[in-house]
């Protein structure tokens, strides 16, 4: 029995998500989203997409969602074979793997943000770029003083900078033949060398935590490796966060496990059509796909035999 599990980053999060996790999780999970949600200002009831794109709000809110999702669905699943995440998600796979509380969970996640935000001061967020190869990403990212922070596949990629480059970079990747390019609903070049100084401070929360092992390993995407103890996992979210990750050496590591199901936690489906544009016959769906837990308890029993 083979199940993989993945955690998403950053950007998809919507007022879909908060009522869905308001509607499935404990009394105790609502009260910290709101709690969440009010300490940046915010009412848990008024809260709108636009409301939860900042890093402030969106990292532990999509924290605490995929922890609460989690919660619910892993009494009717069986018990994943390896956790992978995605930039944030990362985050909340070392969570579920090292049993960390969520309460602890959630106060790294803001602790995240934090000192991201703090690292650039100015303008700055990421650019997805389609149907450049990486030599012509790399030539773009030189010119415009910015850097590639993701590698999804041979010609998909996210570039991270000071906004008004990013604008510029993009104005030049279509003159020269890409596909498409896309501004990502995030405020920091996550991933690249501008933010060193926080991820050298976020290291050193994870190692103060004294986090002693993984229950189930996971893909550490600084190396698109899979470790198997909590001090590798801590070092590769610390050098994730100011070094480029290539997803797509992260999902061979993740299809070498041959799966027979891989359930996405949402929130989006990103990760699950990254996964099929790389093996179209891999058994995967994400969490937003259904509309009860029972039903994705019932797709994974009946791929899993």
């Amino acid at each position: 029995m083979t199940l993989v599990v993945l955690f998403n980053g950053q950007g998809e999060l919507r007022r879909q998500h908060v009522d869905r996790l308001l509607g499935e999780a404990t009394a105790a999970i609502a009260g910290l989203l709101a709690s969440v949600l009010e300490s940046k200002g915010l009412s848990l009831r008024d809260a709108g997409d636009d409301d939860l794109q900042s890093n402030r709000v969106a990292q532990p809110a999509i924290c605490l969602y995929q922890l609460a999702m989690w919660r619910t669905l892993a009494p009717l699943l069986p018990r994943p074979a390896l956790f992978a995440g995605y930039s944030l998600g990362e985050l909340t796979a070392f969570a579920v793997a090292a049993d960390v509380e969520v309460g602890d969970a959630i106060a790294l996640a803001e602790q995240r943000a934090t000192l991201m935000d703090e690292a650039v001061l100015q303008p700055a967020g990421l650019l997805a770029i389609a149907g450049l190869p990486e030599a012509r990403v790399e030539a773009l990212c030189r010119t415009h003083v910015c850097e590639i922070s993701i590698r999804n596949g041979p010609a998909s990629f996210v570039v991270g900078g000071l906004a008004d480059a990013l604008e510029r970079l993009s104005q030049d990747a279509c003159a020269i033949g890409a596909i498409r390019t896309a501004r990502l609903r995030v405020t920091t070049p996550s991933h690249t060398s501008r933010l060193a100084g926080a991820a050298v401070k976020f290291g050193q929360l994870l190692r103060r935590g004294g986090y002693e092992g993984l229950r189930i390993p996971v893909v550490a995407s600084a190396e698109g490796k899979i470790v198997f103890s909590a001090e590798a996992l801590a070092s590769a979210l610390e050098k994730q966060l100011c070094t480029r990750f290539d997803w797509d050496t992260c999902m061979d590591a993740i299809l070498s496990y041959r799966p027979q199901a891989v359930l996405e936690m949402g929130p989006g489906t990103a990760l699950s059509r990254l996964l099929l544009d790389v093996d179209p016959r891999v058994e995967v769906r994400a969490v937003d796909d259904f509309r009860h837990a029972s039903s994705i308890a019932q797709w994974v029993a009946s791929r899993i035999q």
